[in-house]
């Protein structure tokens, strides 16, 4: 058992991800107190964002997950995981993250970009539907801004 649990750890360093963060998790069983602060060091000092983000989401690390998106705003899929993780906990993050990424890719006025801003950039649908006005930062949005096809009127 204990080989196993060393041969996880190495391949969660050389590649971490969620499924084997579980895994030793698992193999850890009361050693897990010890090894999680090691694991999680390792993981930071990496540049697998995604893994990271996921991994404090699955240990309910909302705060420390919104960070890891806050730093990776370019990185659509990073920050969609994160804000469908957090909806229920940090609804107003997830509105003005949403808001912030439509903006930039907006203003970049490239098509190859418009699917993701008129999605809500990953914003989970209950947060955008049919909400009138909203000000944010100072800057009120508009329904249409912040809305989904499929939005009740």
């Amino acid at each position: 058992m204990a080989q196993a649990l060393e041969a996880w750890q190495a391949a969660f360093h050389d590649s971490p991800s969620l499924g084997t963060w579980k895994t030793i998790k698992g193999l850890a069983g009361s050693r897990w107190k010890r090894l999680k602060p090691k694991l999680m060091a390792s993981l930071e000092k990496g540049y697998d964002h995604q893994a990271l983000a996921e991994v404090l989401i699955e240990e309910q690390e909302w705060d420390a997950a919104i960070k890891v998106a806050d730093k990776q705003t370019s990185n659509y899929h990073l920050v969609g995981t994160v804000a469908d993780a957090v909806t229920a906990h940090r609804p107003d993050w997830v509105i003005r993250a949403s808001v912030k990424q439509a903006d930039e890719l907006i203003a970049k006025t490239q098509s190859k970009y418009y699917s993701h801003a008129r999605t809500g950039c990953g914003a989970p649908k209950p947060l955008t539907r049919n909400w009138g006005e909203t000000t944010i930062g100072g800057n009120t949005y508009r329904s249409s801004r912040i809305s989904t096809s499929d939005a009740p009127r």
